[in-house]
């Protein structure tokens, strides 16, 4: 879930890029033991409108198969299935992937994390879209249950809509990440300058809220 303010409607809309969505997924691994086994996908995502809250009209559901090539990469393909007026019934493929690591910083433990992906929805009217970011950061309060690190941050995307062109974006700026060893339950405060591009939202706070159950 990730709030930011601004309005984002989603793949099939523009010039909107980047801004507050909530989503949530469901998988079954029929072969967990497999060295790249194969999981079935269910899923839903939604943008947020100006307020902060759940657009219904950019709802959108799927269903499909994702391949764990490794821990570190994935493919997807599925069948999106509109629920909202601005979401796409079709056909999607997708690949991501992500690294993190440890390094030290001025005598201190620091961390890094990476991710990217990219992929395409359509089939006689295909849309595509990138994106990839960057995170490093160093511990500020480290106690038995809850850990804060500060850092920076570096995002980019972009994508070329069917019909409408291409759109794109580069954000840099602080972060800080707030994690539990109780629960499989992070939030992060970001505050994205937008350093390239022009679509919307503009530069401001972002707070992404993520769990894994």
């Amino acid at each position: 879930m990730q709030f930011r303010e601004g309005v984002n409607e989603g793949l099939a809309a523009s010039p909107v890029l980047g801004g507050g969505q909530t989503g949530a997924a469901l998988s079954f691994t029929p072969d967990p033991l497999a060295s790249a086994p194969f999981r079935i996908v269910a899923r839903y995502s939604a943008a947020h409108n100006a307020k902060g809250s759940i657009d219904p009209a950019t709802a959108e559901a799927a269903l499909g198969l994702r391949w764990q090539i490794d821990p570190r990469l994935a493919i997807d393909i599925e069948r999106r299935f509109a629920i909202g007026v601005l979401g796409r019934s079709t056909w999607a493929a997708r690949i991501s992937g992500g690294l993190s690591g440890s390094y030290r910083l001025f005598g201190r433990n620091a961390t890094w994390d990476s991710y990217a992906e990219a992929g395409a929805l359509g089939i006689t009217r295909v849309s595509s879209y990138a994106g990839i970011q960057g995170r490093t950061g160093v511990p500020l309060l480290d106690l038995r249950s809850l850990s804060l690190d500060a850092g920076i941050g570096a995002w980019a995307s972009g994508q070329q809509i069917y019909g409408l062109g291409n759109i794109g974006r580069i954000d840099l700026g602080p972060s800080l990440r707030l994690g539990s060893r109780s629960f499989p339950i992070s939030g992060q405060l970001d505050y994205r300058w937008r350093a390239v591009g022009n679509v919307f939202p503009g530069s401001g706070p972002v707070f992404t809220v993520t769990g894994r159950f």
